[in-house]
């Protein structure tokens, strides 16, 4: 079908030579050129292209001349200063490679949230097709929602753990065998990744959740507390004075222990008293989408498919932010272009009220820590996300001081992705969090809690210091497509994880709600 549509020139936007491209890979499984390309250079090249500040060129210099094809061959031309002797290097650049490479090695057998969360997803509905009778969950950094994962870890759940373990070996997916134990198996995955699967009995599946969800710190100290009381909590049982009958999940283990149940995205080391714990964010509380990109600058859906997308997905409003003028990288909007597309927003209101379309859009914060409209024209924007793209090489100081002029200027409604990072490729630049989060709360800015899996922050760790300063966290998608609507799972995961309830979050508002706090912030101007 797609074949016959993209022969018959159905589908706009495909050379010739893509359209070739596709029949090869749809009718062979492969692409000659890609081969002959795979041949040619060495796969640990893909690593090396991932240093920041090296691009497809110097790569092949290096590969050519030096006869580097990975990681550790890179670090030992560095090492032995054979770089910094190539035309177009120098010392400066051999200096700033050995950097990144050191950083890149923490990252060499980690994996997103989002990579770990489709991965255990693929091998969960394989082994469930196999072994329907079984019951597979997640464990580990993936069901705390870590950002980072370090080990893929999941529970079968059989009556016979030995046959499900047999099963699961036989069918290993992508995985390679690393070693077997009586009642687990592990792996590595194509990522470099850890992998575990844990099999047991469902007598014993609360108390294997609970110690294989961790964190160590949660578990011992719920082993410390048992003690204390006489129980004993091992990953094979528990059993306490009080409580006569096995626990059947985790919340019964719990409250045995007179404690509050604690959300497995909180379980690094957090204990409470029982008692009746704040309702955390959940994906269902979150009323609309902010922050989201459009044709009109860098995003591959126009107005009126991604307000559709909103409604159909059950959203009552659509917040639009498309990039400023300075970014002309992601086509930002020059002048004239906000006022057609504030014209189009206005017709679109009309039409699917009430749904409803915010004007936004996310302005640059120039090195002066500037926003790249005049205030005449942000005033014409319902909300604006004032945020840092470029020269991201300041020192903390200097950067520091750029993001709080940003803050104070009366038309920043929300500070984005704070630090600039991107998980495991690159860290985030040098800036005082603590000083920054009181200018925010000074200045009534809300802080976005970014939900592109390559950022998830503001970071969990300082959600709470946040609340406490009486800042809104906002978690947007940052979507440059219908799909990336999706991220907010990865993002309502990050908020749970430090905390957030629905009132924290404006986008878990209704829409007079969410217009008030726009206005708020304009009447300080």
């Amino acid at each position: 079908m797609f074949l016959a549509e993209l022969e018959g020139a159905g589908i706009s936007g495909f050379g010739s030579d893509l359209r070739k491209q596709i029949r090869e890979l749809v009718q062979t499984g492969s692409l000659a050129g890609l081969e002959k390309l795979r041949a040619q250079y060495p796969a640990g090249l893909l690593d090396v292209l991932r240093l920041p500040g090296i691009g497809a060129k110097k790569v092949k210099a290096l590969f050519e001349e030096l006869g580097v094809s990975s990681i550790p061959e890179l670090k030992t031309a560095c090492k032995a200063h054979r770089v910094a002797s190539l035309k177009g290097f120098g010392a400066k650049t051999e200096a700033k490679l050995l950097g990144s490479i050191e950083v890149l090695e923490g990252y060499l057998g980690k994996l997103r949230l989002d990579i770990a969360t489709e991965m255990a997803d693929e091998l969960i509905d394989t082994w469930s097709a196999q072994l329907p009778e079984a019951q597979f969950l997640t464990a580990g950094g993936l069901r705390r929602s870590s950002e980072v994962i370090d080990e893929l870890v999941l529970i079968g759940v059989s009556e016979d753990p030995d046959v499900l373990l047999a099963t699961v070996i036989k069918q290993p997916l992508w995985l390679t065998e690393l070693a077997r134990e009586q009642h687990s198996v592990k792996a590595m995955t194509p990522y470099g990744a850890s992998f575990r699967l844990v099999a047991v009995p469902p007598e014993s599946t609360a108390t294997t959740l609970l110690f294989e969800t961790g964190s160590d710190a949660s578990v011992h100290a719920l082993q410390e507390r048992a003690s204390t009381q006489g129980a004993a909590l091992t990953a094979a049982g528990f059993a306490h004075p009080k409580q006569q009958s096995p626990a059947v999940d985790e919340q019964t283990i719990y409250n045995a222990l007179e404690l509050s149940y604690v959300e497995p995205e909180r379980r690094e080391a957090e204990l409470a008293p029982l008692s009746t714990p704040p309702r955390l964010l959940s994906l269902a509380d979150i009323r609309g989408v902010l922050h989201c990109h459009s044709t009109y600058s860098d995003g591959i859906h126009s107005l009126a498919e991604l307000a559709a997308a909103a409604k159909t997905r059950g959203y009552a409003y659509l917040g639009v932010t498309d990039h400023s003028k300075s970014a002309g990288y992601a086509g930002g909007l020059k002048e004239d272009a906000i006022k057609r597309q504030h014209e189009e927003i206005d017709r679109l209101n009309e039409t699917l009220a009430p749904f409803r379309i915010f004007k936004g859009i996310e302005s640059d914060i120039l090195a002066d820590g500037s926003l790249d409209y005049s205030e005449s024209v942000l005033a014409t924007f319902d909300f604006v996300i004032a945020s840092v793209h470029g020269q991201l090489n300041l020192d903390g100081k200097k950067m520091t001081e750029r993001i709080v002029r940003a803050l104070e200027n009366p038309y920043t409604t929300i500070l984005g992705h704070l630090s600039g990072r991107l998980l495991l490729r690159r860290e985030g630049y040098p800036l005082d969090i603590p000083t920054v989060l009181e200018v925010a709360a000074r200045e009534g800015v809300a802080v976005e809690l970014n939900a592109n899996p390559s950022r998830l922050e503001l970071d969990w760790r300082w959600h709470q210091r946040a609340i406490d300063l009486g800042i809104r966290i906002p978690v947007c998608p940052d979507a440059h497509s219908v799909d990336q609507f999706d991220y907010l799972r990865y993002g309502v995961a990050i908020a749970r994880k430090g905390g957030l309830t629905p009132a924290d979050v404006p986008c878990a508002w209704e829409v007079d709600k969410l217009e008030a706090f726009f206005q708020s912030r304009r009447r300080k101007s």
